[in-house]
């Protein structure tokens, strides 16, 4: 907001006649504060999750998973982390700087607060997590993260064009929803920062019965504010954030593209 100044005259008396008809002062224009419409922020985090098998099934050593039409092996252990190196995305999550759109450098740093605390969403195929018994936290990262609740999804995965039921756990942040952006440090190979509180780490239990295929497909996901609905079909109602320079933006996963689909191989 731009403020007005007047000029103060000291060691001159003001006088007004008495029969002077009173004038109004002249009004001042109001001045709104000037939005910088080249800003540009984005919502970034990380997600790792890993699995390990045995072999020792009745098919040399695999098993056959015959929902899915594949051989495998017999899950000993799964585990899920934001702190694992991923590209050049921050551990954990945070907002980051970006280009100004009309190409005159980088964003300012600036203050940013999420509409919503922001939700962390993975799901496995039914069957993979042993619901009877909690998740564990590690690293103490239970102080950041609310224990996850589950719900079970039938999902269509576009890429395998499969169906099947999923498991979806979900995630609730706990930190302070107002922090600072941090600097854009892609070009240079070096990942962002991440937000204070952000890392999350831990093991959920598994039925051991159940058989792996080769390439597991699972879904992930940040959002905020939304009920992440028909996960993997349509992107859903995602959460914003909003900065001190007038800038909204969207909470949602690093692969919007994809919707979150992510395979990994053993």
């Amino acid at each position: 907001m731009t403020t007005s100044r007047r000029t103060v005259t000291q060691g001159i008396a003001w006088s007004v006649p008495a029969v002077a008809a009173a004038t109004a002062a002249p009004a001042m224009a109001a001045t709104e504060p000037v939005i910088d419409e080249t800003v540009a922020y984005r919502f970034r985090g990380s997600v790792y999750t890993d699995h390990n098998w045995n072999l020792s099934g009745p098919y040399n050593g695999y098993c056959y998973n015959s929902a899915l039409g594949q051989y495998g092996g017999y899950l000993t252990s799964l585990t899920v982390s934001n702190q694992k190196a991923h590209g050049t995305s921050p551990l954990g999550f945070s907002i980051v700087d970006q280009p100004r759109t009309d190409g005159s450098g980088m964003s300012p740093t600036t203050m940013a607060t999420l509409a919503e605390p922001v939700q962390f969403v993975i799901a496995y195929p039914t069957g993979m997590v042993d619901t009877a018994r909690a998740f564990t936290f590690t690293n103490g990262t239970g102080a950041n993260w609310t224990a996850p609740t589950r719900r079970t999804v039938t999902m269509n995965n576009p890429t395998t064009g499969r169906t099947q039921q999923y498991d979806v756990f979900t995630f609730t942040w706990k930190g302070e929803t107002t922090q600072a952006t941090v600097p854009d440090q892609t070009a240079t190979g070096t990942r962002p920062q991440s937000w204070a509180g952000t890392a999350l780490s831990g093991s959920f239990p598994v039925r051991t019965n159940y058989c792996v295929p080769s390439t597991l497909h699972w879904f992930s996901n940040y959002y905020a504010g939304g009920t992440a609905a028909q996960l993997g079909s349509q992107p859903g109602s995602f959460g914003t954030f909003t900065t001190e320079n007038a800038f909204t933006g969207l909470v949602r996963s690093n692969n919007p593209s994809t919707g979150g689909w992510v395979s990994s191989q053993q």
